[in-house]
Parts: C-alpha cells; structure tokens; sequence
C-alpha cells in the first residue's frame, strides 16, 4: 500500500471533521485522533493541507521565535533556523531526530512562525489552560467518521473509512472478529448499505472492499469480508 491514500484520507477528514456540530474542542480532539491511526502508517508531514483547521480548531498554536522558550540561551541555534525554509524543531536542539528526542515544534519561513501542536510538551508549558486530548481506541474513530460522514450525507467518505477500516484491520486492537462484528461494523455496515455503490470508484485501489478471499490478508480480514459482504 501506498501512503498517499491514507494521507489523503485524513486530510480530507479533518476538513469533514472542521463542518461538524461537534465543539472545538471535540473537534480537536477528533483530529488528534485521526493522526493517531496516520501514525500507523509510514506517512510525511501533512499539517499544512489543512492548518488553518488546525490552528482554528487548537490543535495547533503559534508563537513568534523569539519567543521559544529559553530563546536567549539558544539564540545562536535559533537564527540558523530561521533562514531555513522549514525547519522541525527537537526537544534538543542540538541533536537530530530520535525516540528519545522527538519532534517538538516546527518553523516556516514564509509565515515567519514557529508551529507547535497539542502533543508537544510546548503545549503543556506555554498554554494557560492546557487541555490533553482524549484518546479513543482507533476502532472507535473509524465509527465516528463513518457516522459524521453519513451525517453529513457524503457517500464517499463512508465507503472510505469501512474499507479503511477492513483492509487495516490489525491497526483497529487485538479484537476478535465477533467483537468487531458486535461493537463496530454491524452498524456500519447498516450505514454502508443505505448507499449505492454501483460503479464507484474509489481513490486507490487500497481502499477498495476487495471479493474475499484475498490472498494478501490474513484469513481474519478474509472473514470480515466475506461477511460484510453478504
């Protein structure tokens, strides 16, 4: 599988999820979500497609970098920075990229700001009130966005998320096919059957609702789609 797919799908998401009733916060929340399942998948940075979403919404802030915490004790760092393009910004900034030394900020010189977003420690040190995100397991995410997609009548957003959610099985929790049947995909596949999809063409072959069995998947995703088609 290719990842633009599901960097696609994500993107146009948050756009889904940006039109909702939910509050901003929900939203936001919603968001963290949905780059929770991307960083399932060898995805790039996407951020930008949709940032002023993301600033609207608070999942991302802003700050001037002369602001950056600390600014004056690394002020010989931080302008190298500034004539970059783009730049990320780690926890240390003198190192490159690891799990010890993530990503904590990043820099754009067209805006000449410094973005950081709600899962950086930056959030918790410079918001007032700082609000953690509520995570869902990914199962629940997906049902949400099959159910916000039906709500907001989009056909193809439904179709997306149930193949998504087929096809990545393993991404959803260690569930059995009877729980995922029970907990999440009767009522999707209720909501899947309400549309016509005669003909439709999907935005890669990845998130098409393949006729098992399908010699790629395990015999547990075959099973879930023999049964969600018939």
């Amino acid at each position: 599988m290719s990842m633009w797919e599901i960097e696609a799908l994500v993107e146009e998401s948050i756009l889904l999820v940006s039109k909702s009733n939910l509050t901003k916060v929900k939203q936001r929340d919603l968001i963290w979500n949905l780059y929770e399942i991307q960083g399932q998948f060898d995805c790039g940075f996407t951020n930008f497609r949709v940032l002023d979403t993301l600033l609207t919404t608070g999942y991302t802030h802003t700050l001037q970098l002369e602001d950056y915490p600390n600014y004056n004790q690394h002020a010989a760092k931080l302008l190298e920075i500034k004539e970059e393009k783009f730049a990320y910004l780690y926890q240390d900034l003198y190192q490159p990229w690891s799990r010890t030394n993530p990503v904590v900020a990043y820099w754009d010189k067209r805006s000449q700001l410094v973005y950081y977003d709600l899962d950086s420690p930056l959030y918790t040190q410079l918001q007032p009130n700082p609000i953690s995100p509520i995570s869902l397991p990914m199962m629940d995410t997906a049902l949400v966005m099959v159910k916000m997609a039906h709500e907001q009548e989009n056909k193809a957003f439904v179709y997306h998320w149930v193949a998504m959610t087929l096809n990545n099985y393993w991404i959803f929790g260690k569930l059995n096919n009877e729980e995922l049947i029970e907990k999440y995909l009767t009522e999707m596949k209720h909501i899947f059957r309400q549309y016509d999809y005669t003909s439709f063409d999907t935005i890669h072959e990845s998130l098409t609702i393949q006729e098992a069995p399908y010699e790629y998947f395990e015999d547990e995703a075959n099973e879930l789609i023999i049964w969600f088609n018939l």
